[in-house]
């Protein structure tokens, strides 16, 4: 959802489906396969794991109410947290989550190339005065260097 429109609204949606997604599959995962797995490794049977979830939720009486009332809220919740974390930090790591990225080297091209327009339109219609011009065309370099 965000790559499609990135912003804060469109970030907050892709979370929301994200957090959706990971509890439905997750939980289902848990139930069909992760469960029974547990069970076989400790050698316990179901029922004892089933026993356990009744003693904390009385509405727990089989595997999918344990996932239901104990699984799904713990997905929702690591979801959220995950997500709110997600949320504050990023704009903050993405710098260096992506160096070297094709993406982020693109659109670096790109911005440098823009930039180096807006130095040649300013510095071949004569916009610029003498005395301006010199600090014109340091902001103008000193830009680019950011960029690359």
């Amino acid at each position: 959802v965000y790559h499609a429109k990135p912003g804060k609204k469109s970030a907050l949606i892709g979370m929301a489906v994200g957090t959706g997604v990971m509890t439905v599959f997750g939980s289902a995962f848990n139930a069909v396969y992760l469960l029974p797995k547990f069970a076989a490794l400790y050698g316990m049977p179901m029922e004892a794991i089933i026993g356990m979830g009744t003693k904390v939720n009385a509405s727990i009486h089989s595997v999918w109410t344990l996932v239901l009332f104990a699984v799904v809220p713990f997905n929702l919740l690591k979801g959220v947290v995950v997500s709110a974390l997600t949320f504050l930090l990023y704009k903050r790591i993405s710098p260096l989550l992506h160096r070297g990225d094709a993406m982020t080297l693109k659109r670096r091209a790109q911005k440098g190339a823009v930039l180096r327009r807006r130095c040649d339109v300013l510095h071949t219609t004569n916009v610029l005065a003498p005395a301006t011009g010199k600090d014109a065309g340091k902001r103008c370099t000193a830009a680019l260097h950011r960029v690359q």
